[in-house]
């Protein structure tokens, strides 16, 4: 058979693309859909397998891309200060006004 991503023939050891790969049932064609912006399907008559050197690729380009993406959500929350109002910043800087009663 032949690796859908490389196109190498005769893959040995190949791994099917609607296999799970991850706890939550994700398979690659899951993960090559993602990495990759193609929509990959078991009925779209193309091969249905990678080898195992795109198998490992493409996993790990996943979870570099999943990674990223949580890192980026905590540093946007850790980073994003909220905004103050700037009547809120001015009402402050007055200087109190002593009263004299003369």
């Amino acid at each position: 058979m032949q690796c859908r991503a490389c196109m190498q023939m005769d893959c040995v050891g190949g791994v099917e693309m609607s296999s799970a790969v991850s706890a939550d049932g994700k398979t690659l064609y899951d993960y090559f859909n993602d990495c990759t912006q193609l929509h990959a399907t078991s009925t779209d008559n193309l091969p249905q397998l990678l080898c195992l050197n795109c198998t490992q690729i493409v996993r790990s380009a996943y979870n570099f891309k999943e990674i990223a993406r949580r890192s980026d959500e905590e540093l946007r929350n850790i980073l994003v200060f909220p905004k103050t109002e700037p009547e809120m910043i001015y009402a402050n800087t007055e200087q109190p006004q002593s009263k004299c009663f003369h």
